[in-house]
């Protein structure tokens, strides 16, 4: 009696854990926040990113099936998970709480499953049937489980294909605007031709809005994270690299006779934006240690001062006006520094490197 009670037991928490992995996956949807579903994609992640690696010619194309292969499995495991746990609490009542339609009610586990499994579809209740209340209450609660996980389910699945949707055309954008160079210098000039600035705060504003709804984006679908595509260009490390870059060269390379540009709030959003959803990620998905370093080595200042040199050749070549302030290049550094960590660690997490992400300062060329 005890064993029989014990596995009752454990086949109700299975179940609950189930529905509460959906609770915080589905409607609570905060980045970190699921029981089973962030372990379960952290874990395929791994197994991909070995495979990966280890096919080194198709790395891209296999990573790239990481993300759906999550999905797929997650919907597996909360479909077996409910399975199993009603197959633990009908195997006991087999043949007595719970009958078969017709003939001879089998009593193995692998009938219990079917029981259990048929509990929960919305499409019939199988072959069994309860005979007394309570397993009719455990059936009725099951249809109604079975119906709103499924409708949760597909509503989730449609939510996250448009919302990926949405921040690759994003990454996009930000690829365009830099005429496909992934230099933010290339961007900058492009805001502002011969120094007119009339279209391009309007630009610098609707970038920092999309940083910020593309940040939620992974907030409340964090497996957009193991999203990933094999051009550089649609990850998250570019497009932040990139704006985060940009609003480091306006602010530092720029004349201060656009002292109103630099001074524009959509600097700050765009700012503050992709580093929130930089340490966002990594806190959340990168193996826990020491924090980035902010002090760049002598070969990193080097590498950064030839960037700075290159784009502001281009902001002249542009018509822009460039500081003729003799810490231009100290003030680059010293914003540099607050965000390249982020990005040399977030990108080869994601199987990128760092000149692909950063081809600007590499001085590679697309």
């Amino acid at each position: 009696m005890f064993s029989v009670r014990l596995q009752q037991i454990s086949g109700i928490l299975i179940v609950l854990l189930i529905l509460l992995d959906v609770f915080l996956t589905v409607l609570y949807a905060r980045m970190g926040s699921g029981l089973l579903s962030p372990r379960l994609a952290r874990t395929v992640w791994c197994v991909f990113r070995l495979l990966a690696r280890s096919i080194p010619r198709n790395s891209d194309r296999i990573a790239s099936f990481c993300g759906p292969v999550i999905l797929v499995l997650l919907v597996f495991v909360w479909i077996a998970g409910l399975t199993l746990g009603n197959a633990l609490l009908f195997h006991p009542v087999l043949g007595s709480a719970i009958q078969s339609s017709s003939g001879k009610t089998p009593t193995d586990f692998v009938s219990a499953l079917y029981a259990g499994g048929s509990s929960i579809s919305i499409v019939g209740a199988g072959g069994f049937s309860p005979q007394v209340p309570r397993y009719r209450l455990i059936y009725l609660f099951n249809s109604i489980v079975g119906l709103s996980v499924t409708s949760l389910t597909l509503t989730y699945l449609m939510q996250i294909y448009s919302q990926l949707q949405q921040r690759n055309t994003f990454t996009l954008k930000v690829y365009l605007a830099t005429r496909q160079t992934g230099d933010a210098a290339m961007l900058v000039s492009g805001l502002a031709p011969d120094g007119e600035w009339s279209h391009g705060t309007s630009m610098l504003w609707e970038l920092a809005a999309e940083m910020a709804a593309t940040k939620e984006a992974h907030h409340f679908y964090p497996v957009l994270f193991y999203m990933r595509f094999a051009e550089y260009y649609y990850s998250m490390s570019f497009a932040a690299l990139v704006l985060l870059d940009t609003v480091t060269i306006i602010r530092s390379a720029l004349s201060d006779d656009y002292d109103s540009v630099k001074k524009l709030r959509a600097l700050d959003q765009i700012w503050d934006g992709s580093l929130l959803l930089l340490t966002s990620l990594e806190d959340t998905f990168l193996p826990q240690g020491q924090p980035p370093s902010q002090q760049p080595g002598s070969a990193q200042v080097t590498l950064w001062a030839q960037r700075l040199d290159r784009a502001i050749a281009q902001l002249q070549s542009a018509g822009l006006r460039t500081s003729e302030r003799p810490d231009a290049n100290g003030k680059y550094l010293e914003l540099r520094s607050r965000w390249d960590a982020h990005i040399q660690r977030l990108a080869p997490s994601m199987l990128y490197s760092i000149k692909q992400i950063d081809a600007a300062t590499c001085g590679t060329t697309r």
